[in-house]
């Protein structure tokens, strides 16, 4: 892989972490949000935030494909062109953080405001207590569906890889259901539509990346420092 190619990677990379960490702030938003009770007001923001989240793993999605693209030469008369507009690039992306900012301290304003429409929207509890058991009761048949739809070799495997090994699958971490093997890294297989294997590494501090196509060997996509101790 060309000096270009690794750079444009990089690049894809950085949007998927910054679009990863988006996701995060948005999800801790919705959980305090819920503390405020089950208004309307309350229902339209996590809605909206539901929205959100789908578009954000659809493009992060993209993005993952995107760098398999790349590494096969797909883009390479693309990152010649991009290489020349990288400027413009970068004062977009500063546009886009400064407005991620400004969203993000007005949702802060919004959580620091006790509107008395919240008290006033109590007559309606019992009705909206019967909408947020319906929802949870979508989301739990959700959860089975997905639990439903695993194939049946990855439930074989499980049986037989230990608890800190094990699979991806639609965004549900899977794991074995063996003894841990202490000392060993927490390892996780997701394959993609184009039959590409991802391997997720997490060690303490670390997370590395590796990529597997067909019969070739895996080679390390990334590696990145947590900022905190995740696994213990």
């Amino acid at each position: 892989m060309n000096c270009n190619r690794k750079k444009y990677i990089k690049e894809l990379l950085d949007e998927i972490n910054f679009l990863s960490n988006s996701l995060k702030i948005d999800k801790d938003m919705l959980e305090k949000i819920k503390d405020f009770g089950d208004t309307i007001y309350v229902q339209n923001q996590i809605t909206k935030l539901n929205i959100k989240e789908e578009q954000i793993l659809t493009e992060i999605n993209k993005l993952e494909q995107k760098i398999i693209d790349v590494n096969n030469g797909n883009f390479d008369e693309y990152i010649i062109q991009n290489n020349k507009d990288q400027m413009d690039k970068i004062k977009n992306t500063t546009q886009i953080t400064i407005n991620k900012k400004k969203e993000i301290n007005d949702q802060k304003e919004i959580l620091k405001v006790k509107s008395q429409k919240f008290y006033q929207d109590g007559r309606d509890a019992d009705r909206k207590q019967k909408y947020l058991k319906k929802d949870m009761d979508r989301s739990l048949n959700y959860f089975h569906k997905i639990c439903d739809s695993i194939p049946d070799y990855i439930k074989y495997n499980l049986t037989e890889m230990p608890n800190n090994k094990g699979y991806i699958w639609k965004n549900m971490w899977c794991m074995g259901e063996l003894p841990e093997e202490k000392g060993k890294p927490i390892t996780l297989f997701e394959k993609n539509r184009g039959g590409v294997l991802y391997i997720h590494e997490y060690d303490s501090y670390t997370y590395k990346l590796y990529i597997k196509k067909g019969k070739d060997r895996k080679y390390l996509l990334k590696e990145e420092k947590l900022n905190k101790l995740i696994f213990t």
